[in-house]
């Protein structure tokens, strides 16, 4: 396969990362790692794509924890759910926090179950 026609189809891959139906295996290079909407950083800057190389190859903490990345096609990459446990490695929480649920709107979810007989 040629250089272009990988990146065409690496580009295809990429593009299903930004809609609703996300696939965690999908590789892309790490030096697109900042454009993604999933990574960020504090004051909503954007992540140098320096830093994504770094964290691959030297990692953080004194290099006891690195962003999980693999050579393909001669350019490094690495997958969205690569970078959920590098970020949980790091931080010791998830990537993306589990949705809040208003007490209120349980408390209905419960009453309906138990009208409908389920429970």
């Amino acid at each position: 396969m040629t250089r272009a026609a990988s990146t065409v189809l690496h580009r295809q891959h990429a593009a299903t990362l930004d809609g609703e139906d996300d696939d965690l295996d999908v590789p892309f290079p790490v030096t697109e790692l900042p454009g993604k909407p999933y990574v960020h950083r504090r004051g909503g800057k954007r992540v140098h794509k320096s830093s994504a190389i770094r964290w691959c190859l030297y990692g953080i903490k004194g290099g006891s924890v690195k962003l999980g990345s693999f050579m393909s096609g001669g350019a490094r990459c690495t997958t969205r759910r690569l970078w959920e446990q590098f970020v949980v490695a790091c931080t010791g929480e998830q990537a993306t926090p589990p949705p809040q649920v208003n007490p209120r709107d349980h408390r209905r979810a419960e009453v309906e179950l138990d009208r409908l007989g389920i429970a």
